[in-house]
């Protein structure tokens, strides 16, 4: 067995203490990687999942999209005159809309304008609602 004189033994005992701080603190930094880790994979599965839930209702909006775009009336399919010459439209395509689906529901001429005019704030009279859908007709 090797004899040591305090000297050398004090040596060793601080080599000791410094190593077994080196080994402290690589076992801190192993500890906070390993959480680091961790909180990555959670992070990672929990944005994996949003992403599904996302797609899923992505999917489900071009779903209504296409279901929309197929319920929805032509309205007023005559070209458009290039110039823009001619009398302008009194309603918008919305407008005409609501105005074609109540006549189609038997709602009277002045019925129609009573509700327009209670819905835009304009004033409707019951001959353009006659003129309008006279013009979708043909």
């Amino acid at each position: 067995m090797a004899v040591f004189n305090n000297k050398e033994l004090e040596a060793l005992q601080a080599e000791n203490l410094r190593l077994q701080g080196e080994i402290e603190r690589l076992q801190d930094r192993e500890a906070f990687y390993k959480s680091t880790i961790k909180t990555y994979e959670q992070a990672t599965e929990n944005f994996r999942q949003r992403l599904l839930l996302q797609e899923q209702a992505i999917l489900g909006k071009d779903a209504e999209i296409a279901e929309l775009t197929q319920q929805i009336p032509t309205i007023n399919t005559r070209p458009h005159n290039e110039r823009g010459a001619g009398r302008k439209y009194r309603a918008t395509p919305e407008q005409r809309a609501l105005i074609l689906s109540l006549k189609k529901d038997g709602v009277g001429y002045g019925g129609i304008a009573r509700i327009l005019s209670e819905r835009y704030g304009a004033a409707w009279n019951k001959t353009t609602v006659r003129n309008t859908v006279l013009a979708e007709r043909n």
